[in-house]
C-alpha cells in the first residue's frame, strides 16, 4: 500500500494530465499481444478502448494511476492467503475511494466493477524456487507461448466484470494449464514438477503453493526492478516442526549461497530477495540488527560486500521499530557489482529523521565490517585478541547456560514448570538458592528464591539439569543472558540458576571434570581430539594465572560493553559465545590483586544492599581497566 501510495503521488506529480501513463498503458498492451494470436471475442481495439475510456472518465482522481499500478507494476507474495486476503482489500478500498458516484441508478451508479486480483496477489513459499532445470523448460518456445497465453488470459480475467465471464475464463485457464502439463512431461519435465506447475490454481484463495516462481506466477521472467519485505526473524534453535521442515526445504532446494551454522531464517530472505532481482535491480528489506555481529551471518556479510552494490544501510538500535523486543536494520542493495563503492551508512538517534551518518569505506576496504554500526575507523577490540598482550575469555573460563527448569516432554510428560518448584523460603523441599537473569544485578545478585531440590522431579526430570559442578564450585561469575545490557555478577553461595544465566568458571576450577559438555570444547592429550578442541591442560594451568574477581572487573568495565555491543549477534539477547570472544588483558598478579580489592569493596556494599551506590568506585576501577586496554597496543 505504500508503494501504491507513493507511486501515484509520483505520477501525478510527474504527468498530472496522465498523457504519458496512459501512452505506457497502450503500448504495454501491444506488446503483450503481439506475442501470441488474440481470442475474436477479445479485440485489440476494445482492450485499447478500456484504457482510454478509463483516462476520460477519471480525469480529476487518482484511479487510472492506482488501477493499471496494480496490474502492470506492484505483486505480492506471501506463504499466509489471509495475508493476500488482507491486501486484496485494501486495493479494492483504495480504488473505491477514487470513484465519485453518479445521481443516476444505472450502471452501478457510475462506480466501476473492481478487479480480479487473484493473479496479482499470490500465497506460495516465496523461499522455495522453481529450479534451474525447470526454469529453462518453462523457457522452450512452446511452453512459452502457453504461458503467453495463459498470462494473456489471466489479464483478461483482471478486468472481467461478471460472474459468467470469470468462471468461462477460469475453465480456459485451467484447459491451458492441463496442455501445459502434457507439454512438460514430454520434455522429461518430470510427472510430479509437471503436476506441481498445472496444478497452480490462482483463483484457489484458501490455499498456498510450497514454491514461488516469478515468471509462472505474474509473467516477470527477467525478475524484478525493486523488492521489499519484512520477513519473519526465526532462529535455529526453535524446537517446531514446522520451522524444520521449512529449514531442511530451502537447504534441500540447493539455490542458497549464504547460509551458515544456525543461521536465522531472515537470511534465507535476504539472499532470495537478491536473487529476485533484475540486473541493476533494488532490494530492501527490514531485518534483526543480528546481522550485523551474529556468527551465522558472516558469511552472508562477505558475500553481499563482493557480490552486491550496497548503496544504503540504516541502523535502528536506538529505535524501537516493532512491540517485539528485538532491533532492526534496513539496507537498499543493487544487485550489481562494485567493490569501490562507498555505502551511505547511518544511524538513528532516538527518533526517526535524526540521523548521523557514519563514516565509510570502499566495500572493498570495509568488507563485511560495512555492516557494523561504528566507525570504519573505530578501534578494532577483536583484534586485540591475537596480541601477546591479551587472551580470549573462552582460553580463561568454561561458559554454559544454566538448567530448564520446566518438565521433560517425555519424563515428565510437561507435567511442571518452573513456578511450580520455587518458594521465597526455604524448607525442606525448597532446599537450593536460585536465581533468574532478572534476579542478578550488577557486582552481585540483587533477590534469590529458593528451589526444589533432591525431589522425584527436581532435578532429574528437568528438561535439561546440565552437571552439578557448573554449580558447586566456591566461586564462579554469572552473566545475564536475555538483556540489552551487558552486566556480571560474582557468585560464592553456589547458587542454582536456569537457562537465562550464563555460568563461567576458571578452567583450573574444574580440573579433572569430565562429561560431554566439556568435551565439545576442551580435551586433554590423551584424549581423542580435533582442530575444534583447545588443550585442556594447557588452558587449565593458564587460567590460574587469572583472578576471577579481576574477569568480573573486566566483563562489567566500559571496554567490555563497547566490544559486546559492537559483536554481539543480538540485541536482546547475549550469548556465551560474545562474552567468550572478549579479549582480557595479561597483566601482573600485583595489578590483578589491586583490582580485586576495589571489586571486594563494591561487592561488600552490594550485599548489604542491592541498592547502594558505587558509582565513585565503579569509575574508579573504570579508569583502571581502560587504562590496561591501552598500554597493550
Amino acid at each position: 500500500m505504500s508503494v501504491l501510495h507513493k507511486l501515484t503521488l509520483i505520477l501525478r506529480r510527474l504527468d498530472p494530465t496522465n498523457e504519458h501513463w496512459e501512452r505506457v498503458q497502450m503500448n504495454f498492451v501491444r506488446k503483450r499481444l503481439s506475442a501470441v494470436e488474440v481470442d475474436s471475442n477479445e479485440s485489440w481495439d476494445a482492450m485499447l478502448m478500456d484504457i482510454k475510456n478509463t483516462f476520460e472518465t477519471y480525469q480529476k482522481s487518482d484511479y487510472g494511476r492506482k488501477l493499471y499500478l496494480i496490474q502492470n507494476v506492484i505483486f505480492g507474495v506471501d506463504v499466509q492467503p489471509i495475508a493476500c486476503q488482507i491486501a486484496r482489500l485494501r486495493f479494492f478500498i483504495s480504488l473505491i475511494v477514487e470513484q465519485g458516484k453518479t445521481t443516476v441508478p444505472t450502471d452501478n451508479y457510475g462506480i466501476r466493477p473492481l478487479p480480479n486480483l487473484d493473479t496479482r496477489f499470490v500465497a506460495a513459499n516465496t523461499l522455495i524456487p522453481l529450479g534451474t532445470k525447470k526454469q529453462e523448460a518453462l523457457s522452450t518456445e512452446v511452453i512459452s507461448q502457453t504461458i503467453e497465453s495463459l498470462w494473456l488470459l489471466r489479464e483478461r480475467y483482471f478486468n472481467a466484470d461478471a460472474k459468467h465471464k470469470k468462471q468461462q475464463l477460469q475453465i480456459q485457464d485451467r484447459e491451458l494449464r492441463n496442455a501445459l502439463s502434457h507439454d512438460l512431461k514430454a520434455l522429461n519435465f518430470g510427472d510430479t514438477g509437471a503436476e506441481a506447475i498445472a496444478n497452480w490454481d490462482p483463483y484457489h484463495q484458501n490455499s498456498s503453493t510450497p514454491w514461488f516462481s516469478p515468471e509462472w506466477m505474474f509473467g516477470i521472467s527477467e525478475g524484478f526492478d525493486i523488492v521489499v519485505g519484512n520477513p519473519p526473524y526465526v532462529r535455529a534453535d526453535i524446537q517446531d516442526v514446522r520451522q524444520q521442515e521449512v529449514r531442511q526445504r530451502v537447504i534441500g532446494c540447493g539455490q542458497y549461497e549464504t547460509l551458515w551454522k544456525k543461521w536465522d531464517l531472515y537470511v534465507a530472505f535476504i539472499e532470495r530477495s537478491y536473487k529476485l532481482l533484475k540486473q541493476g535491480g533494488v532490494s530492501s528489506l527490514i531485518v534483526s540488527d543480528a546481522f550485523c555481529n551474529a556468527p551465522y551471518a558472516s558469511k552472508a556479510r562477505k558475500w553481499y560486500a563482493e557480490h552486491a552494490i550496497i548503496d544504503r544501510i540504516d541502523f535502528y538500535s536506538e529505535i524501537r521499530i516493532f512491540e517485539a523486543a528485538v532491533h532492526n536494520i534496513s539496507y537498499l542493495m543493487r544487485r550489481s557489482i562494485s567493490a569501490d563503492h562507498i555505502p551511505l551508512r547511518r544511524r538513528h538517534l532516538q527518533s526517526f529523521g535524526t540521523v548521523m551518518e557514519i563514516d565509510s569505506r570502499t566495500q572493498r576496504e570495509m568488507g563485511e565490517m560495512l555492516f557494523r554500526n561504528e566507525s570504519a575507523d573505530s578501534t578494532n577490540i577483536p583484534a586485540m585478541q591475537s596480541i601477546d598482550g591479551f587472551v580470549s575469555l573462552c582460553d580463561i573460563c568454561y561458559s554454559q547456560v544454566g538448567m530448564v527448569c520446566n518438565a521433560h516432554e517425555v519424563k515428565a510428560s510437561e507435567s511442571f514448570r518452573l513456578g511450580d518448584l520455587t518458594s521465597d523460603y526455604r524448607d525442606e523441599i525448597h532446599s537450593r538458592m536460585f536465581v533468574e537473569g532478572k534476579d542478578l544485578g550488577r557486582w552481585y545478585r540483587r533477590t534469590v528464591r529458593w528451589l526444589e531440590w533432591d525431589t522425584k522431579r527436581a532435578p532429574s526430570q528437568f528438561r535439561r539439569s546440565t552437571f552439578p559442578e557448573l554449580y558447586d564450585r566456591s566461586e564462579k561469575i554469572l552473566g545475564k543472558g536475555l538483556a540489552t545490557i551487558p552486566e556480571a555478577s560474582y557468585d560464592n553461595e553456589q547458587l542454582l540458576f536456569n537457562h537465562s544465566v550464563v555460568g563461567f568458571i576458571r578452567w583450573c576450577d574444574i580440573k579433572g571434570v569430565s562429561n560431554r559438555s566439556i568435551a565439545k570444547r576442551a580435551r586433554y592429550r590423551s584424549e581423542k581430539r580435533s582442530n575444534t578442541h583447545i588443550d585442556r591442560a594447557k588452558v587449565e594451568a593458564d587460567s590460574n594465572e587469572f583472578e576471577l574477581k579481576y574477569l568480573l572487573a573486566i566483563m562489567n568495565s566500559s571496554r567490555s560493553r563497547e566490544y559486546l555491543n559492537r559483536h554481539r549477534r543480538s540485541s536482546i539477547n547475549i550469548y556465551p559465545d560474545d562474552w567468550l570472544s572478549l579479549p582480557i588483558p595479561r597483566c601482573s598478579g600485583e595489578k590483578q590483586s589491586h583490582i580485586a580489592a576495589l571489586v571486594d569493596q563494591i561487592l561488600t556494599a552490594k550485599s548489604l544492599s542491592s541498592c547502594a551506590d558505587v558509582s565513585e568506585q565503579e569509575q574508579d576501577l573504570d579508569a583502571v581497566i581502560v587504562d590496561l586496554y591501552s598500554v597493550n597496543p
